[in-house]
């Protein structure tokens, strides 16, 4: 997998753009809060799940299935760092912050963020990595995530997870891409075309949910903290760890970038739910999501070491 290091400069400004743009849309109410969970869910059902598909339509060289099942390894037990992280930091929280704390550490924007990110940096070719990587955090995220507000295990997390449209999309994927399979242009052609508006919608999205930061959310002490472990310290160990291993460059890079997402989008949304500090839960979502665009080119100019 090439990699443009220098165009890094270029990748910036695109997402700076496109997020300034969704912003000025927040700000100005072209996109409500209502308006942004439809899109969402766009994204999450209909957009990421084409961008899935076609992040498969691959040649099907012989070390690709090794580097699948490598791939799936490594985001397992970076699952389970993150998980190790959440049981043993906050623990002096208030039980409505600590639960939202620890989920924000469990489930990360992988997903929504994750693969446009990829896309946008590594190219199309991350993606069916980056999709393989997906699979233990949907699992972290109906059980050990809502068990962050619930101390209880959720019931029916496995079934919820086998068929999330997701999960679905990388089903058909790897079918596809196992039979050599070669959709019709008729097919393929709207499948790319709506996979496509995928990372342009999530920056946009992104770009409206950062208009409702509060300034004053920012002044809360555990805030950095918790940015510190989300964004530094989780995405470190991963990298390092794969680096010592020797690990492919590319699964080095995809797991570094995947564990170092910022907050779940859904981090306020089930905090509400639950009855835990939603404001404080949506601040966590913004901020990361800020620091994580700091962070990015740090990130990229460490992968040049390998």
């Amino acid at each position: 997998m090439n990699v443009d290091y220098a165009g890094i400069e270029n990748t910036a400004a695109l997402f700076a753009i496109i997020v300034l743009a969704g912003f000025a849309a927040g700000k100005c109410r072209l996109l409500s809060k209502q308006a942004q969970d439809g899109l969402t869910n766009l994204i999450l059902f209909v957009t990421l799940p084409c961008t899935i598909v076609n992040s498969f339509h691959i040649d099907l060289a012989p070390t690709l299935l090794p580097r699948f099942g490598l791939t799936l390894l490594v985001a397992t037990g970076a699952q389970a760092l993150a998980q190790l992280v959440s049981a043993l930091a906050f623990k002096r929280q208030p039980g409505e912050r600590k639960s939202v704390l620890r989920y924000g550490l469990i489930v990360c924007s992988s997903a929504f963020f994750g693969l446009p990110v990829l896309a946008t940096l590594l190219g199309p070719a991350a993606l069916a990595l980056g999709a393989i990587y997906l699979i233990p955090q949907r699992f972290a995220m109906w059980s050990l995530g809502i068990a962050a507000f619930t101390q209880e295990k959720q019931r029916g997390a496995l079934a919820k997870t086998l068929v999330h449209p997701n999960m679905i999309a990388v089903y058909i994927g790897l079918l596809l891409l196992l039979l050599h399979v070669t959709l019709p242009g008729w097919v393929q052609a709207p499948i790319t075309s709506v996979g496509g508006c995928t990372a342009p919608l999530s920056f946009l999205v992104i770009g409206s949910i950062l208009s409702d930061l509060d300034p004053r959310m920012l002044k809360d002490r555990a805030l950095i903290p918790f940015c510190a472990l989300r964004l530094v310290a989780i995405p470190g160990v991963v990298f390092l760890v794969c680096a010592l291993l020797r690990l492919p460059p590319e699964i080095t890079e995809i797991a570094t970038l995947m564990a170092g997402m910022p907050a779940g989008t859904t981090t306020g949304l089930l905090a509400l739910r639950y009855g835990a500090d939603e404001r404080f839960g949506s601040t966590l979502t913004i901020l990361s999501t800020i620091l994580f665009f700091a962070m990015m080119p740090v990130w990229m100019s460490l992968f040049s070491l390998l």
